[in-house]
């Protein structure tokens, strides 16, 4: 019996011994897995709490204040991921799995981007870009060449964003927890931003030391075109410079007046005849060189004529018109620059520096060749300034010179044919538009009348009909001439001149010409082919306080008429002249097809009653509209 109550002692002891190390096992199960799960909790939280206040800051646009919360994004992001990590041994589950997963991709991608602000921010402070007092100050020339010594940072970048882009598309449509989509809903937000760096930034960073001279020296022909006195890609060459950048720094920038180079040249060339007709010239200059409209090709004459003119073989890695209206737009932000006791501001500008080439000058002194000095100094001050502005300046002086360059005040040309694909996908190097559709652009050109352009008013009726199986296009050009002379703008002749090109698609006929409501005969008229457009040609002058109305009627091909009867749909694109600020259009699209749908490229006024659309816009960009008809004719009633 003893026996019996020893062994069942035992085996009770036995058992207590395994219910206890049981315990101990299920205890160390639940501390290895329940644990993780409750800081997994505890950091979300804490993670989610700094990306919030990170998001703030960003949408704020305080993006060198992230610090704190760049640090502690990281911190948590690692714990969350080593939690996330522990928790595997559920990943059995598949429902389990994916929104662990999921979780992992959106951490992932906040841990990525915290990595990026913290090593940023540390560039900054050791680069002393920005100071202790006022971190939203950064030395701009300095920024530009802590690239070129952090291009693999930048890299890093890149490949970030191309991670978050994948990861999202990864990530949409899954059925997890409503949280996780819910984050998911946020960082979407983002995600044509991240997708426009990538396709915009992408071969532009790739090619940046290039841009910025950081292996080799790179070199720039600028070109000031002064549309006061407006020519076919912006304006009158009246000054150029070279601007020179070696490692991302301003090695020389020197300004000229295009007369210093011109006089000294001993070249022939023949010029367009309507140059040698109305400007009275026999051989063609720099000065005149942007004939052709598409600037591409302009700016490839003009770098033969400078190297021709100069002497001076070396190539360009980039060409870059500007036109003063730049100016006036970045003085709106920085307010004045005061050179030689004259103030210069956004409203004067213009007037000033035409003023100061053809007048001031002389009065400080200066020797004829030397009038455009005023240019280059102006010059140095502006980039001084802008070099030293605080953040949030060089951020609006940066949209202000993207409007610039939709609006066609700035145009490039570069040599390397990566940067300049994106500049030709964004419109940003005014080439002329092949398109099978309808396509209207006028070029006026001043002939000889001074810096009068912004006297002149301009506007364009445009309309489009069915008539007898074709499409015929009516088009009336108004010009007022209301110039008056200002405090700092030169009399002008009394007469506007122009020669003026019309731009209408290959093949199209013309068939009369008015002006003022009288017909007069074609043969007044150069009708011509460039660049893949039928052109209309001709010269008018214009006294001051006087207007006057050309009306061109003309038969559009029959490829325009068949994409609207057969294809059932009709397009415009309507190009902007570089230079031309004050050019109001009206468009009306009537073929007896109602009009089902219809879509235009900017916010302009327009009207759609069934078969008739109406357009009416200040043309300041290139702008397209297309519009899709129902498959019957209309009956006339």
């Amino acid at each position: 019996m003893k026996i019996f109550e020893k062994n069942q002692n035992n085996k009770n002891y036995l058992l207590k011994n395994i219910a206890f190390f049981g315990f101990f096992l299920l205890l160390f199960f639940l501390l290895i897995n329940v644990f993780p799960f409750v800081d997994l909790i505890y950091n979300t939280k804490k993670l989610d709490n700094k990306v919030s206040e990170a998001v703030v800051k960003i949408d704020n646009g305080n993006y060198l204040e992230l610090e704190n919360e760049a640090y502690y994004i990281n911190k948590y992001s690692e714990r969350v991921l080593k939690d996330i990590n522990f928790l595997g041994i559920f990943k059995v589950i598949p429902s389990v799995r994916e929104n662990l997963e999921s979780a992992s991709d959106l951490v992932s991608i906040a841990y990525n981007y915290s990595l990026f602000y913290s090593n940023f921010i540390e560039i900054l402070e050791d680069s002393k870009l920005a100071s202790e007092k006022n971190p939203n100050n950064i030395d701009v020339e300095k920024l530009l060449s802590e690239y070129s010594k952090n291009s693999e940072f930048f890299d890093d970048f890149l490949n970030k964003i191309n991670v978050s882009i994948k990861l999202i598309d990864e990530n949409k449509n899954l059925e997890v927890n409503e949280k996780i989509v819910s984050a998911w809903d946020k960082i979407e937000q983002y995600e044509k931003l991240l997708i426009n760096i990538q396709n915009t930034y992408f071969p532009i960073f790739e090619n940046m030391s290039d841009i910025l001279g950081v292996e080799n020296t790179a070199r720039y022909l600028l070109l000031f075109q002064n549309n006061t006195e407006l020519r076919p890609t912006g304006g009158f060459i009246g000054t150029y410079g070279i601007l020179e950048l070696e490692d991302a720094e301003i090695k020389t920038l020197k300004i000229e007046d295009v007369y210093n180079l011109d006089k000294n040249s001993d070249i022939k060339i023949k010029p367009p005849k309507e140059l040698e007709r109305y400007l009275e010239i026999e051989n063609l200059y720099l000065r005149d060189a942007n004939w052709d409209p598409d600037y591409v090709k302009s700016a490839k004459l003009i770098e033969t004529l400078y190297k021709m003119e100069s002497e001076d073989e070396r190539n360009f890695d980039g060409i870059i018109a500007l036109n003063p209206v730049v100016l006036e737009n970045i003085l709106k932000i920085i307010s004045e620059i005061e050179i030689d006791g004259k103030v210069f501001t956004a409203s004067n500008v213009i007037d000033l520096l035409n003023y100061e080439t053809k007048t001031g000058y002389i009065e400080k002194g200066y020797e004829e060749d030397e009038r455009k000095k005023i240019i280059e100094d102006f010059s140095i001050v502006l980039k001084d300034k802008i070099f030293n502005s605080d953040l949030d300046t060089v951020k609006n002086i940066s949209y202000s010179i993207l409007d610039s360059l939709y609006n066609k005040d700035i145009l490039l040309y570069f040599e390397n044919s990566n940067i300049q694909k994106i500049v030709k996908d964004y419109g940003f190097d005014g080439s002329i538009t092949d398109t099978e559709y309808d396509y209207l652009s006028i070029f006026d050109a001043n002939m000889l009348a001074g810096k009068s352009d912004f006297g002149i008013e301009r506007d364009v009726n445009y309309s489009v009909k069915s008539s007898s199986g074709k499409l015929v296009s009516t088009l009336s050009l108004f010009y007022n001439n209301n110039y008056e002379a200002d405090i700092y703008k030169e009399e002008v002749t009394d007469v506007y001149k122009s020669y003026t090109r019309v731009y209408v698609p290959k093949g199209s006929v013309l068939e009369a010409v008015y002006v003022d409501g009288i017909a007069i005969s074609n043969e007044f008229m150069d009708v011509s082919l460039e660049n893949n457009k039928t052109v209309f040609g001709f010269y008018f002058k214009l006294p001051i306080s006087e207007n006057v109305t050309y009306t061109f009627e003309y038969k559009l091909p029959d490829k325009i008429y068949d994409l609207a009867y057969v294809n059932n749909h009709y397009g415009l694109v309507l190009q902007k002249q570089p230079g031309v600020l004050n050019r109001e259009v009206s468009v009306n699209v009537n073929i007896d097809k109602n009009i089902e749908t219809y879509v235009k490229t900017d916010f302009s006024e327009s009207i759609v009653f069934e078969d008739n659309f109406y357009l009416n816009t200040s043309l300041k960009n290139d702008e397209f509209v297309f519009m899709k008809f129902e498959e019957s004719l209309i009956t006339k009633r």
